[in-house]
């Protein structure tokens, strides 16, 4: 998996004017004009960079032909989970108190309707800028997910439900979440990985919460110390 970090001269030309934000029962973010405007513009350089430096497996892209067929796909929003609000989670607290760090919002390049890879943009103070181009195996496994669980009965109603990827970046662990009317289930992009948190193939927002907030616990109580004095004697 490879995801390339842009310099902040260049990522501060990506502004947008947008609010994302993930939570239960709530319909996907209206991402404006403005917002995919800049994402086009993210694009056309990751593109242009690959395409002068013949790496097009840099966006999972096989060829030159494909770098000129590809496009920006529907964008998604990322919401993250901080390792410390799972840690200070309480039963009958908001599930959506464990989000953190900032709005971020992936946009698929894709070929045909195969999704290669990913450009990712990031608010910023008050705009937003591209953080990463890349991570094909990612974009995969966010479009798998996405298939299964339209598949799914709880969510293959008449109405569409409303994606988003939840990300527990302590634990490298990804979802995508399906949202409609006042539930909202997820799947991991790893089913190994849901497995050594307990959690099935198919699970909602509030318990996935609970969850991964006992595993956090149990972790924090072996190693949380250890982890907290390397970070002081750096």
């Amino acid at each position: 998996m490879k995801t390339h970090r842009m310099k902040s001269t260049v990522m501060a030309a990506f502004v947008v004017a947008v609010t994302i934000a993930f939570a239960v029962a709530q319909e996907a973010p209206r991402v404006p004009e403005a917002a995919l405007k800049s994402a086009q513009q993210a694009f056309q350089l990751a593109l242009g960079t690959t395409q002068k430096t013949q790496t097009f497996e840099a966006m999972g892209l096989r060829s030159e032909v494909e770098s000129r067929q590809a496009v920006l796909g529907t964008p998604i929003a990322l919401q993250e989970i901080g390792y410390d609000k799972l840690v200070a989670y309480q039963p009958g607290n908001a599930p959506q108190s464990v989000f953190a760090g900032p709005d971020q919002v992936l946009f698929p390049v894709m070929v045909g309707k195969s999704a290669r890879s990913l450009i990712t943009m990031a608010r910023s103070g008050e705009g937003w800028r591209m953080t990463s181009y890349g991570d094909p195996d990612r974009a995969a496994a966010i479009e798998a997910a996405k298939a299964a669980l339209q598949k799914e009965k709880a969510v293959g109603s008449s109405q569409a439900p409303s994606f988003s990827v939840v990300s527990v970046p302590a634990f490298q662990f990804d979802l995508v979440a399906a949202t409609q009317g006042p539930k909202t289930y997820l799947s991991a992009l790893s089913p190994a990985a849901a497995a050594e948190f307990g959690l099935s193939a198919l699970s909602e927002f509030p318990e996935v919460v609970s969850k991964l907030s006992a595993y956090a616990k149990t972790f924090d109580a072996k190693y949380g110390e250890q982890i907290r004095q390397k970070q002081l004697a750096k």
